[in-house]
């Protein structure tokens, strides 16, 4: 078995973690979603690429909502990885000829308001990312 798929089951604890959270905190079901679909999305490749090639370390969450912002914090050990280094995805071509890679962080900046990475003191790696509550969407009829 590999490595990637051993540790797989860490992300339903950390998809009930953001949903329970962002739930508590009022946050509407769409933002909800979000946050939930962008943790399984950089938390897949933390573990799939960050601990590739040695045993998982750090994965950490923290969620906070104020009054204009819901934020998630994503902190993890592994490899360092700025997204803007991920190959962005090519949206117009065909799926036969469609490059494996990039589309799930391309749908977390899409989901999100912001999204911030930097790396912290101690080589740890920091996800922030940010829904702003305070804008208010058209309803799409």
């Amino acid at each position: 078995m590999t490595q990637f798929f051993k540790h797989m089951h860490v992300l339903e604890e950390l998809r009930h973690f953001v949903e329970s959270a962002a739930t508590h905190s009022g946050l509407k079901p769409e933002d909800v979603f979000a946050f939930k679909l962008s943790v399984d999305e950089i938390c897949t490749n933390i573990i799939q690429y960050g601990y590739e090639g040695r045993e998982p370390g750090l994965l950490s969450l923290a969620f906070d909502v104020t009054a204009e912002k819901a934020r998630l914090i994503i902190r993890d050990d592994g490899k360092h990885f700025p997204p803007n280094q991920a190959q962005s995805p090519d949206l117009e071509a065909d799926w036969e000829s469609r490059e494996i890679g990039g589309l799930g962080l391309f749908f977390v900046h899409e989901l999100m308001d912001n999204v911030t990475y930097n790396q912290t003191g101690q080589n740890v790696n920091q996800f922030i990312l940010e829904k702003d509550l305070t804008i208010s969407k058209p309803n799409k009829e």
